[in-house]
């Protein structure tokens, strides 16, 4: 019983080390390095809960990496969360995604989330939509 509940706890401890991968289309998203962290802020005095996290992304169109950089979110409650996806050391982008809805939105656009079974599938669904709609706009 010891050795399986250890095991479970190694499992969870490490299971934010590895990547996660997601491929639609020509496009394959790539999320390694995740890191969180919770906290509570005051908001016009409410305290609320607020979750991020950060990592490291890349894309890869048709086979060749066009897109390796960092991404953070910032979720509180269980309303929303911004992902922000840096394009360079100095700029980027951001999204917002609805946990009731599933949608994220950029630019006054929607799209379905591909994937929101867990927070991985939302921030890989996110970087995939980011990266259509560069090449779109």
């Amino acid at each position: 019983m010891k050795k399986h509940l250890l095991i479970v706890l190694l499992a969870l401890i490490t299971s934010s080390t590895f990547a996660q991968k997601l491929t639609s289309g020509n496009y394959t998203i790539t999320i390694s390095n995740i890191k969180s962290r919770s906290y509570t802020q005051d908001v016009f005095g409410e305290i609320k809960n607020v979750k991020e996290y950060i990592g490291n992304y890349t894309i890869e169109k048709s086979g060749e990496q066009i897109a390796n950089q960092k991404f953070s979110t910032m979720q509180m409650e269980k309303d929303t969360m911004t992902l922000n996806i840096k394009d360079d050391d100095k700029s980027g982008n951001s999204l917002s995604y609805d946990f009731e809805t599933k949608k994220y939105e950029i630019a006054g656009d929607e799209f379905k989330a591909k994937s929101s079974k867990d927070i991985d599938n939302i921030i890989l669904s996110g970087i995939l939509i980011y990266a259509q709609w560069l090449e779109n706009n």
